[in-house]
């Protein structure tokens, strides 16, 4: 890729989360997620952070999941988040025993979206 002049994005970067946590490597995952922040400085694009998650979730870093959860609903936010990585967040959370919290999360962003 690099080759022809193109370099590697969030989604790109996404894909390749997708397959290692698939793979049940969070190690990798996350060294991933370093080196898209350290190209971009800060990742803005939520596509990553579902997997993110689920990175952690693999480690037994739920404390750490969450708090990803949590800044992505932060009051100021700056990722910016479509379906996908909305959705990619709730399956995280559900697959990891947090559905209480993923129902909170989807009724906050269906109250968020009625208010504009």
């Amino acid at each position: 890729m690099l080759e022809k002049g193109l370099a590697a994005d969030p989604a790109v970067y996404n894909y390749l989360m997708l397959g290692l946590v698939k793979n049940e490597d969070g190690d990798q995952a996350l060294v991933l997620f370093e080196e898209l922040k350290e190209k971009l400085e800060f990742v803005n694009d939520g596509i990553v952070y579902g997997n993110l998650m689920k990175a952690y979730f693999l480690k037994g870093l739920d404390k750490e999941a969450m708090e990803i959860y949590a800044d992505l609903l932060g009051e100021g936010s700056s990722v910016k988040m479509n379906v996908l990585a909305y959705n990619s967040a709730l399956q995280a959370m559900i697959k990891n025993g947090k559905s209480d919290e993923a129902y909170l999360y989807n009724s906050k962003q269906y109250a968020n979206s009625l208010a504009l």
